[in-house]
């Protein structure tokens, strides 16, 4: 049945479902993963209880992944902030790094671009400077639009970063 909220809302319902159908798929999967070391997806919620809140997967070794799901995005506005302040109170609902945050969108625009190689970037730096000192202008660009959302210290935004 069709949710309230037009052509938009319920697109991007369906861009959100088929983002879950993909681990639903793999929670149905018993052969062995075939990658060493690779854990086991044991539960899939969608609309979770949580602040990063489209689908929630859990693996058998206890690390979890939220999902946030987008058509498109902006790196800016009210869709932007609510994320980067929900990825901030899942990292400190969820401080074990072994969680991910993962923001699908599915229309890649320059600036998004941009964020994912920054975000790619804060992966393996150990402070915000080493990380700042790495990134292009347009990243830096990006990356304080990030910091600007998360609404805290350059620190507390690189923390975030590192894990979405």
């Amino acid at each position: 049945m069709a949710e309230a909220g037009g052509p938009t809302t319920q697109s991007g319902i369906y861009y959100q479902n088929t983002i879950a159908a993909r681990y639903l798929g793999t929670l149905l999967d018993l052969r062995s993963p075939s990658a060493a070391g690779a854990s086991r997806v044991t539960s899939v919620r969608v609309e979770a209880p949580e602040h990063i809140d489209d689908t929630v997967v859990e693996f058998s070794d206890g690390h979890k992944l939220f999902i946030q799901a987008k058509e498109d995005l902006s790196t800016n506005g009210d869709a932007w902030d609510k994320f980067w302040l929900a990825a901030k109170k899942q990292a400190s609902d969820n401080p074990a790094l072994t969680d991910e945050f993962r923001l699908i969108v599915g229309k890649v625009s320059t600036a998004l671009q941009n964020l994912r190689e920054a975000l790619d970037r804060a992966r393996g730096k150990e402070s915000f400077t080493e990380w700042n000192n790495s990134l292009s202008v347009e990243q830096r660009t990006v990356a304080r639009a990030v910091i600007a959302a998360v609404g805290g210290s350059d620190d507390t935004g690189f923390s975030i970063a590192q894990r979405v």
